[in-house]
């Protein structure tokens, strides 16, 4: 239950990671294959479909049959609700306590709202994961049929008698599925390690992610050129720039050490308010930035800080460990202070735990910022 609650708030409740996953969702459909160009078009499809709505976009089964790649996912397990019931019905129990018992009914009967919060935010965030397959499997069974015949006719897939157990409805599932996971099919070693608070709750997408990678890489490596080309082209402007003597000084200054040693940081090619120089850290949207980093850990030494990457452990032992060192594990900055008074320390020690607990939206580095 506590990891439960610890995924529940740094996932579905915390807007900055709904937003994050969603763009690396885009990057994994173009790199299984629906182009980022494309991605608008089908989205929007599969969108008006959740909805209710027509797209315009239908399919004929092998029984002559009408069917919608919604309706496809629906049959197949994905996706068991619309993108417009669940989550309202959750919220208005929400609303509906507010008005019985007033607006601190949220403090008082935290319990019950809790799980409405919970499970509203839950199944919103599982319905974005629905549209993004959706708009996969409307994709695949449109302009990707050659590709699926393949699969359906992979040994595989082939039974006893010699002929194929699935067919393309089912091959554009697979494709869907391995390409944005299906996160209830893992190994009972990854489940035991996700579950527990000492084990590593986000490791899944690590390990489901790497089949791809791998896959990519090696049959459709140039689906990797669109993150090249955007790492050169910032990093291009950013160069064409004039550059005053000790602007390079003041940027070395302001980048704490965790984003020094980043290997996907880029410089943009503008400065803010204050003159100064403006970087974005894109291994907080890139797929594989846990194997890069982790190797990059590696080569260096630092094998704690190697396996803190992408969560390999577990919330407790990265609390524990910050708490021993004195030291945020990201960042790397102080959590207290030698000069300050012992009340003062343990305020911060507390306020840490709080912060590491907290969506990052709702703590000092969110809205509540200086």
């Amino acid at each position: 239950k506590l990891v439960g609650i610890f995924k529940t708030l740094h996932v579905p409740l915390n807007p900055p990671t709904i937003v994050r996953n969603f763009i690396s969702n885009l990057m994994l459909m173009q790199l299984g294959g629906l182009p980022f160009h494309k991605q608008p078009k089908y989205l929007s499809a599969a969108l008006r479909e959740m909805r209710g709505g027509d797209s315009g976009i239908s399919f004929v089964d092998s029984e002559g049959k009408k069917f919608t790649a919604y309706e496809l996912a629906q049959r197949q397990g994905i996706g068991k609700s619309t993108l417009t019931s669940a989550e309202i019905k959750q919220l208005e129990v929400v609303m509906r306590d507010m008005e019985r018992h007033g607006s601190m009914g949220v403090l008082t009967h935290g319990r019950r709202l809790w799980k409405a919060l919970s499970e509203g935010a839950s199944t919103l965030y599982q319905n974005i994961e629905v549209l993004g397959k959706v708009a996969f499997i409307m994709h695949a069974l449109e302009n990707r049929v050659g590709e699926l015949e393949a699969i359906i006719n992979h040994p595989n897939n082939i039974g006893v008698d010699g002929t194929p157990t699935i067919n393309i409805e089912d091959a554009a599932v697979q494709e869907a599925n391995s390409t944005l996971f299906d996160y209830s099919e893992v190994s009972p070693t990854v489940k035991a390690l996700r579950s527990s608070f000492f084990g590593a709750p986000f490791i899944t997408f690590q390990v489901k992610v790497a089949p791809l990678i791998i896959k990519t890489a090696l049959k459709h490596p140039a689906r990797f050129l669109p993150y090249v080309m955007i790492m050169a082209g910032i990093q291009a402007a950013f160069g064409s720039l004039p550059f005053v003597d000790d602007d390079w000084d003041k940027l070395k200054e302001r980048l704490p050490e965790w984003a020094r040693e980043k290997g996907h940081m880029a410089f943009l090619p503008w400065k803010d308010s204050d003159n100064r120089w403006t970087a974005i850290d894109f291994s907080y949207f890139f797929p594989w930035t846990f194997y890069t980093e982790f190797i990059s850990k590696i080569f260096k030494g630092k094998f704690v800080d190697a396996a803190m990457e992408g969560g390999l452990i577990g919330p407790a032992w990265q609390i524990a460990t910050a708490i021993a060192t004195n030291k945020d594990i990201w960042s790397g900055q102080e959590i207290t202070r030698e000069s300050d008074s012992t009340s003062d320390q343990v305020f911060d020690i507390f306020n840490y735990g709080t912060s590491f607990a907290l969506p990052t939206v709702l703590t000092r580095r969110g809205l509540f910022s200086a």
